[in-house]
């Protein structure tokens, strides 16, 4: 059987948009992770109090980043389609880990910007740094970015499809 061919995918986004729990648990889906580490992520983050980390502490794995709760050194995963080999990597959102967010761009074929749809987006509270981080993709040689939009389930987003399109 002939090798895949693969493409390596920067995950990207302002801090707290939740990129790091969603490529985990796209990656988890898709068989990235053994069952055994998931549960045992999963089993950590209930005994900790901190049942959300069930699928961002699988990347997310220096007590540092589960104390702040947010992505400190970037991390990858990877899972395999029946067409291609993905290898996800899960970048710092932080400005204070600019430097991180750069070196993992400068790598990959590919980035998704995770944009969270609240409405303290919408209102400009983050929009400037979704911008700084997009510009930095586009910077380092990244010309093909897909958007994808988290947090619709939060109870603040008030869902509507002609809202979404």
């Amino acid at each position: 059987m002939a090798e895949l061919p693969g493409i390596s995918v920067a995950v990207v986004g302002p801090p707290g948009c939740g990129k790091t729990a969603a490529i985990a648990h796209l990656c988890h889906l898709q068989g990235g992770f053994h069952e055994e580490q998931h549960a045992e992520t999963r089993s950590l983050a209930k005994d900790l109090g901190a049942p959300a980390g069930e699928h961002g502490w699988m990347l997310d794995r220096l007590r540092e980043e589960r104390v702040r709760g947010c992505t400190i050194e970037a991390s990858m995963a990877s899972f395999t389609t029946k067409e291609f080999r993905f290898t996800a990597i899960d970048a710092p959102g932080d400005p204070g880990f600019a430097k991180n967010m750069v070196s993992v761009t400068s790598l990959v074929d590919v980035a998704i910007l995770v944009v969270p749809a609240t409405p303290e987006f919408e209102e400009g509270g983050e929009s400037g740094r979704t911008r700084e981080v997009a510009l930095a993709c586009f910077t380092m040689g990244i010309k093909n970015i897909c958007v994808w939009v988290t947090k619709m389930d939060d109870i603040s987003v008030q869902f509507s499809s002609s809202r979404f399109e």
